[in-house]
């Protein structure tokens, strides 16, 4: 973790984190030798937070089918799903008002982001990547936490993750806007204030502290990975 890349916005009784390089690959990546480091390195990176792994939950995103937009409410009982039990569902967001239930999302250049109601005392985490964010994902997001918890969104306070710039990945389905600059923009037309929404500042193309799929790809980076991100109610 990098101290002044953590989200700060919100009250003492919200645990949200994003890890970096650091902290080491957060994500299987389809062999079976990387599970046991990926399991060790979330469990310590977890555990820094006085979090363990038998308590968190996983955002477990899939890309196959059309629908970008899963959400699903989680408690207790969910508890270990897709980290120390299987995954009973694809999500793009999880939320719980429940205390010390953790919802984590390993991210690959797309935006992790924290929605908070203060008020009724529910945290979601979601996933806005491009796919997401065509499908208006930030203010969906937001239309979840009404529904489910009753929020209104001037009460919310949000935090967007590290994310490409416009430079580094432009939205073509957005006139090149980069992905912060759009999902901001979908969050006020939700009706969240924008004195209530911070943008971490981090280009994930450029900074090294954090893995990059893409540039991985086009091999600028030796080592594919994925950072997360982590939230939870004390």
């Amino acid at each position: 973790m990098i101290a002044k890349d953590q989200p700060r916005i919100f009250p003492d009784n919200v645990i949200a984190a994003a890890s970096s390089v650091n902290n080491g690959n957060m994500k299987y990546l389809g062999s079976v030798m990387d599970q046991p480091v990926v399991d060790e390195n979330r469990r310590i990176f977890l555990e820094k937070l006085g979090i363990r792994l038998e308590q968190t939950i996983l955002v477990k995103t899939t890309y196959e089918g059309d629908d970008y937009n899963r959400y699903k409410v989680v408690n207790e009982n969910n508890r270990g799903q897709g980290v120390v039990r299987p995954s009973a569902f694809d999500s793009d967001a999880l939320a719980t008002s429940a205390k010390n239930v953790a919802i984590f999302l390993p991210i690959a250049d797309c935006i992790g982001a924290f929605v908070y109601d203060p008020v009724h005392e529910a945290l979601l985490v979601t996933h806005l990547g491009r796919q997401h964010t065509e499908q208006r994902g930030a203010t969906k997001s937001i239309e979840f936490m009404v529904q489910e918890f009753n929020s209104d969104p001037n009460d919310l306070l949000v935090w967007l993750g590290p994310a490409p710039s416009k430079e580094s990945y432009p939205l073509y389905s957005f006139h090149n806007r980069s992905l912060h600059d759009v999902n901001l923009e979908h969050l006020k037309n939700a009706g969240v204030n924008a004195s209530s929404i911070v943008i971490c500042q981090i280009d994930t193309i450029k900074d090294t502290n954090y893995f990059s799929h893409s540039e991985y790809l086009k091999g600028r980076r030796e080592t594919d990975g994925r950072y997360a991100i982590v939230g939870m109610l004390k």
